[in-house]
Formats: structure tokens, sequence, C-alpha cells
């Protein structure tokens, strides 16, 4: 393989197979790949992937635990469009649980298991009014019913009397918090926000819903912080109060109410999982990473709580014990796995947790990975059946200096059955952005290229995400416009 970069574009001049990979401990430790590490597999049963069943292969995300721990609830378009369906956890065949042409998502069951209530749009307008349907079917009820407003991300109060969310006006700029009442469905806003562009979102209520815990992000998400909020009146607090810019971002509260989980880039630029103590402010870290960790949540019997590790576009899952802080990473395929659960992906009994996992070769599905067995077992089937693992290859992770000596990484895909004689055809599929990174998704165009003999590589060069805040401001200032 020979690439030229450019200004942090890559362009392929010449390419003849080449991979491999070898474990590091960080982007600075990254091994630059020698281009004979890699080979095309063979493979007899090997076909191009039927285009329409790749494109008709449906998503799956946005599960929630009933409160009995015995169903759970989520958003797929397997009828085309996506809708609520249920399932019991223990396997079967999905319920659809609501019908519409317009989108719904975020579903969260009431503390007593009689309602689901969920986000839904109109026509694909992104003005998302809260809606609630009997978990057990009927008739959807619009309970905000406010066309000029998004409303989304719902969260009960323990007693199930109050809902909290975010909202903002159809004309606004910023993200508040709101309060709905079940009873009477009057609404009224929690936090007032002044500036433009900023947003509030929900973390949790502490056990007696005296208290809401939200975080407050500036618009270039650049900078985060962490709030207790009095439900009674509004009264803010600042729980990471800081210099400069940093995120704080915080995803779950413990059980006795002195603890949240968060994630943070104060180390160095790096997004690391942390504790932070409610009442004195202090900052206890758990992973001292260079690459990017997310926090997850605490299990509801407190002993133990979840996080996952983006690893150069590969993410694992990891359970941590409350009492050590150490860690294990579950056992689960190669790809994306990462954790499902809306308020939380722990069963009410803290024995499994949803996991979604998913690949380049792979579609997106719930899993259920049950804890005391270590065992985990695929609870959705999304993709068409002529569509296997087997008969698609699997991404490889490669490295290369770009022209200022940075370590560039991309994903690869050799065909299968291919000679190594230079005269395969290859692509450069560059992501968006100008930020972002590129990951091991399900990836329908990559699956259709290379079942059919195109070599396929992904690059993330200067100024993407997943690598330190340094790296991803790599590219500041050095756009050229063309005249």
């Amino acid at each position: 393989m020979r690439i030229q970069p450019s200004l942090g574009v890559l362009v392929l001049v010449c390419f003849s197979l080449s991979a491999g990979t070898t474990a590091s401990t960080g982007p600075d430790d990254r091994t630059l790949t020698d281009p004979k590490s890699v080979v095309s597999t063979a493979n007899p049963a090997a076909r191009p992937a039927p285009i329409d069943d790749l494109y008709y292969t449906r998503n799956v995300f946005g599960a929630a635990w009933s409160p009995d721990g015995q169903q759970i609830v989520f958003t797929t378009d397997i009828s085309g469009r996506a809708n609520l369906w249920k399932v019991r956890a223990a396997g079967g065949w999905p319920i659809q649980l609501t019908q519409s042409d317009d989108r719904q998502y975020s579903a969260v069951w009431s503390p007593d298991g009689k309602w689901i209530v969920y986000e839904q749009d109109h026509g694909g307008d992104e003005l998302w009014d809260l809606y609630a349907v009997a978990s057990e079917g009927g008739e959807e009820v619009n309970l905000t019913n406010t066309p000029l407003i998004r409303e989304q991300d719902p969260h009960w109060s323990h007693d199930g009397k109050t809902i909290a969310f975010a909202c903002k006006p159809k004309a606004g700029a910023q993200y508040d918090i709101a309060l709905l009442d079940w009873t009477s469905r009057k609404v009224h806003k929690l936090t007032n926000e002044q500036q433009p562009g900023y947003a509030w979102n929900v973390v949790g209520w502490s056990s007696d819903d005296k208290t809401i815990y939200a975080g407050r992000v500036n618009p270039p998400f650049t900078d985060a912080d962490i709030y207790r909020i009095d439900v009674a009146t509004g009264k803010l607090v600042n729980l990471t109060p800081h210099q400069g810019t940093v995120r704080y971002l915080a995803s779950s509260l413990s059980l006795d109410n002195r603890t949240l989980l968060l994630t943070s880039d104060a180390k160095g630029g790096y997004m690391n999982v942390a504790l932070l103590d409610v009442a004195t402010k202090k900052v206890t870290w758990v992973t001292d990473l260079k690459w990017e960790a997310s926090s997850g949540n605490f299990s509801p019997d407190g002993k133990s709580y979840t996080y996952t590790v983006n690893e150069d576009g590969v993410i694992d899952a990891y359970l941590a014990d409350r009492s050590t802080n150490r860690a294990e990473k579950l056992d689960l395929p190669h790809g994306l796995n990462y954790f499902s659960g809306n308020p939380n992906e722990f069963a009410p009994q803290s024995d499994r947790v949803i996991v979604s996992h998913e690949a380049s070769n792979q579609p997106g599905d719930l899993w259920i990975y049950n804890l005391p067995s270590r065992h985990a077992d695929q609870l959705t089937f999304s993709e068409v059946a002529s569509l296997r693992a087997a008969q698609l290859p699997p991404s490889q992770i490669v490295h290369y200096k770009s022209f200022d000596e940075n370590v560039i990484t991309a994903l690869l895909w050799v065909p299968f059955n291919l000679k190594r004689d230079g005269s395969n055809p290859a692509l450069i599929l560059p992501h968006g952005g100008p930020t972002g990174q590129m990951v091991d998704y399900w990836n329908t165009d990559v699956a259709a290229l290379t079942s059919r003999g195109y070599i396929c590589l992904a690059p993330n060069p200067r100024g993407s995400t997943g690598y330190g805040l340094d790296f991803q401001k790599l590219t500041f200032k050095t756009w050229v416009v063309a005249t």
C-alpha cells in the first residue's frame, strides 16, 4: 500500500494487499502496519451479498426493561417505520406495541409497569411530542401536543408522579429541562437557560424525588458541567466548577445518592470514566486511558457499574465492581459493543444487562448478557438470512504515518479469495465531520463493495475524534477554500 497524505486527506495512489495490527495501550503506542502482514482469506462460500437484502436489513435500538425484568421494549423499523415493539427478556417472538408512520424513540416504562412513555415526531420534523401507551397495548396518548416545541428524553420520577424531559422551542436556540405532572398533564420549566445554543439534559432523580441531577453543555460540545437542581425551587448547584473548557458528562446516580458516574476529558484531553462525590465535589478517576472511555450506569443493587472503551474504532463493554473499581471486559464478539437501556442497561434484579452488538459485517442487535453465568444470548435478529458474517470479511485495523509523522488509523476490508498481484480495485471511504470517527459499524456500502472484490480503506485522519483533543485540533485553521 502506498498512501499520499495531504492536509489530513488521504489519496490512494497504488494498492497491494496490506494490514496487520498489534495490540496497543493507547494512540501513542500504535505500531505501523507491515504491508506484508495482510492476507486475503480463502472462502469457497464467498459470493456477492444481495444488494436488496443489504439495504432491507432493519435497525434495532433504544431498549428498556420492564420493572419486573420480564419484558423489554425497543424501537425497530422491521415494519418499515421506527415503532415500538416488546419481547420477553428470555426470548421469543416480538409483539408490535404501537403503529405509526411517524418515528418513535426513547421508550421508558412507568415505575408501576402500566405505561410506556416515548417521544414521537410528525412527518420527520423532529419536533417531538411525548406520548404514552399502556404497556399491554391500547390507544396512544399525546401528553404534550405542542407542534412548535420539541420535547424528548423522558425520565420518570420514582413515585411515578412526574416526568422530567428536555425541551426546546422550534425557534429557540437552547434546551431546558421541564417537568410534566402525570395526573394533570401540566408542564412547567425547571431551568431557564439564557445562553444561546446551550443545552440541558436530565441525568436522573434522587431517590426521594426532591432533586434532579442534570448536565449543561455548550454549543461546540467542548465544555460541560453537572448540576444538582432542587425540584421545588429550581435552585442550581454546580458540582463541577472549573477553569477553561473541560467536559464533565454524568450518566448515572448511585443508589445511595452519594455518587455520580461520569465521563470527562479533564485528564489531558482524553475522555475517561470517573466517580464524583456529590457532597464534596471530589472526582475519583476509574480509567486513565488515551482511548475514548464512556461511562454507563450503576446497577440497581449498587454493587456494580458499567462503561465502554473505544479503542481504534472498536468498542468493548466493561463491568466494574463498585467496592474496588476493578473492571472486567465482557466476553462479546469483535465489533461495537455498547450498553443499551433506558434509563438503565441493568435488569431490575441486577443480574443481566442489555448490550447492543454490531460490526461492519453484522448489523446491530440486542443481546442479553447474564452476569452470574457470564454468557450472552442474542435477543433480536435484524439481518436477512442471506447475510451471514462468514460471507462478509471483517474489518482490520491498520496504521501508517501522515506527512507530519502523526500515526493515522484506518479500517481496512480485504475481500475473500484475492491474489496478491496488485490488480485488485480499491476505494478510499473518508468520513464526514470534519470531526468524527469511522468505527466498525454495520456498513452496507462496504459489504456491497467488498463482497464484489473491492478493497476498502476508511481512514481516521488528522482532526478525527477518538484519539485525544490535540489530535482532533490538528486541522484547526488549516482549511483551504477553493476559488
